[in-house]
This record gives C-alpha cells, structure tokens and sequence, in this order.
C-alpha cells in the first residue's frame, strides 16, 4: 500500500516516496549557512530490500538501487527493456526503475562497499556496468565502467550491442 492510499501521511515506504513526508524531511535537514546535509550520501539498506545508494547527481534526489545486480549481461537495449520489465512487476513494490546514467553508475561505484553485491573482478562484461547515457556525437555507443576491488576503476564508451552487467536505480 503507498502512503497516498494509506492516507496517513507517513512514510511508510521508508524510502522517501511519499513527497510531502520527503519535503518535510528535506526542510528539517536543511542546514545553516549552506552546509551538507550529512545524511546526504548515507548508504542504508531498507527493510523492504530497497538499497539507498547515495544521491543522484543528476537530479539531487536520493538514489535507490537493487539489492543485486541484474542476473545477466545486458546490451543497452536490452538494459532498457529489464528495467522496463521491474516496473511492469513493481520490483521491490515501485514502478520507476532505470538504467543509471553515466554520472548515477559513478555514484553506484563510490559507494559499492556499502553498497554490496556488485562483481568487482573488472572481468569482461560481467565486472564492466551499463549506463543510460549515449555519446552526443554518436548514439552507436555508451558509457560503461569498471568496478574492481582494487578501487580502480574504467570510464570508457563501448558499443550498444555489447553485453554488460547491469544494476537499475530509481527515484
């Protein structure tokens, strides 16, 4: 049941979905004098599975991911349409999963310790992530990068069709 159809106004997600709840916790943890709200980038893993994974750098809202990545490699369209598939579901109870875009993949890979579950061998395709941002000159290619436990890490563009681990976020 959403907060809206509970009507109680609460967040009863516990994941910052109801807006007003998230407005009000937004203005109480407004700091002073232009400050970082501390609990900004804090990563927590929620009782209904969601994973809070930092905040978009893209929009500036907080950022859930999946508890575990998708379960196979993905090409860019194929990535679109699993994300596709988790909001025909409700994964995890929403239906607004993406594919990141190259800046929110990096969010993912900062916090990856916290995080969890991700392949950080820096294999081929399997240790290499896909994300939803296109090079403006060429739409043939994508962002990709590479997670590895020695904290190193690989931004490059690759083909679209090439197969590559996935893990979706939302909000």
């Amino acid at each position: 049941m959403t907060d809206a159809q509970n009507g109680s106004g609460e967040d009863t997600e516990g994941d910052g979905s109801n807006p007003e709840v998230a407005r009000m916790w937004q203005k109480l943890y407004q700091m002073p004098g232009g400050k970082k709200d501390p609990f900004e980038d804090t990563v927590a893993h929620l009782p209904n599975g969601l994973v809070r994974a930092g905040t978009s750098p893209d929009t500036g809202r907080p950022m859930y991911t999946t508890p575990a990545d998708a379960p196979l490699t993905y090409t860019f369209n194929e990535a679109a349409e699993y994300a596709r598939q988790l909001n025909v579901q409700k994964y995890l109870g929403h239906d607004d999963w993406r594919v990141p875009t190259k800046g929110e993949l990096n969010e993912l890979f900062r916090n990856r310790a916290a995080i969890g579950g991700f392949n950080e061998t820096g294999s081929n395709r399997t240790g290499w992530y896909r994300s939803s941002t296109l090079r403006a000159e060429a739409n043939e290619y994508g962002w990709e990068q590479r997670f590895s436990r020695d904290g190193s890490q690989g931004i490059s563009l690759t083909s679209s069709d090439r197969s590559l681990a996935l893990r979706c976020v939302r909000g």
